[in-house]
């Protein structure tokens, strides 16, 4: 019958983008393999219509996740770890005041952070960027790589708006998310495998400068 050829097709396309998928992040495995493990999760739960908003999924310690880490989807950035059962795990959403990635200008390689705005699900600000680094309609914004929680080149945004106003230290940014959390249902869990080892580094610098 024609309803039952138009679920065959409606099948059929979601075939296709979970193997598109799967593929996107198959790819993103090997280039950083060395670097990080990715533990796939599915969502169980999350709020969209709070200031703060959490994600739970289905993962936790005894699947080698912890507080901290970060996680994405295909699209790009997700959120971040907050706490964890055994069995399941609570994320702050990118959603979020505390949201705070340490990100760069793909084009330009210029350093600086992103956060949520608040007024809209799907917006998001790029913080401290100084006035002299050019902007440009459309640039992408992704994660610096300088931490333990995301590796470098992870998507977040594209810019979709720029501030007039240049007097300011540093320039007033919006961007349109590219992780679509209204339809968000799975994410993985990106464990850093030197995360240890770069902690203890850095804190023994701080020792000796202090």
């Amino acid at each position: 019958s024609l309803q039952r050829m138009w679920y065959l097709e409606y099948e059929n396309q979601k075939l296709q983008i979970e193997n598109m998928r799967l593929r996107k992040m198959q790819d993103m495995q090997k280039e950083y393999k060395a670097f990080y493990h990715y533990i796939p999760s599915t969502i169980v739960n999350q709020s969209l219509d709070k200031s703060n908003n959490y994600i739970i999924i289905d993962k936790g310690t005894k699947d080698g996740v912890r507080m901290g880490m970060g996680v994405i989807d295909e699209a790009g950035v997700v959120g971040k770890v907050k706490s964890c059962s055994d069995d399941y795990s609570v994320v702050y959403s990118f959603l979020h005041t505390k949201t705070l990635i340490s990100s760069k200008v793909k084009r330009t390689k210029a350093l600086c952070s992103t956060t949520w705005d608040i007024k809209n699900r799907t917006q998001g600000k790029v913080l401290y960027l100084p006035t002299y680094e050019t902007i440009q309609i459309g640039d992408t914004i992704v994660t610096s790589g300088y931490n333990s929680v995301f590796p470098k080149d992870i998507p977040i945004g594209v810019v979709d708006f720029i501030g007039e106003n240049k007097s300011q230290l540093h320039q007033g940014i919006g961007i349109s998310l590219l992780v679509n959390f209204q339809r968000l249902s799975s994410v993985y869990v990106v464990r850093d495998n030197y995360r240890s080892s770069i902690e203890e580094l850095q804190k023994q610098a701080e020792d000796n400068d202090s």
